[in-house]
């Protein structure tokens, strides 16, 4: 990450063994560079979203979601794998890596509406 400033506003309530969150949360001027070479991958000049979040019942529940003036860098490679399979990568055979493999690993979540704003897409295909 080369840039970015989160902030939110809200409750935030703790009874054993609920969590919950309920408010705004605000990423701005954010910006994600490769590792290998710096170029930018994702920036955007700012995220809002107004939100409920809670564990034990687990759920998130997203009224609305504005992006301004997104940027994405989109590569399809020769073997038609693109760059955004390599976000999430689970190296090993841990914990970590049974989690995102098993089928109980959902999350409830909900988004009722997303609003982009002045996007830009570069988009390459590699040869």
């Amino acid at each position: 990450m080369a840039s970015g400033e989160v902030s939110a506003a809200g409750q935030l309530v703790y009874a054993k063994p609920a969590v919950g969150y309920t408010g705004s949360l605000n990423v701005a001027g954010l910006r994600l560079d490769k590792a290998a070479s710096g170029e930018r991958f994702l920036a955007w000049r700012s995220l809002s979203a107004d939100c409920s979040f809670g564990l034990a019942p687990d759920h998130l529940d997203i009224a609305q979601v504005r992006v301004l003036q997104p940027e994405v860098k989109i590569v399809i490679f020769p073997d038609r794998k693109t760059n955004l399979g390599n976000l999430l990568k689970v190296r090993g055979e841990g914990a970590a890596s049974a989690f995102f493999r098993s089928e109980s690993a959902t999350f409830p979540m909900r988004v009722a509406q997303l609003q982009i704003e002045r996007g830009e897409v570069d988009f390459a295909i590699s040869a």
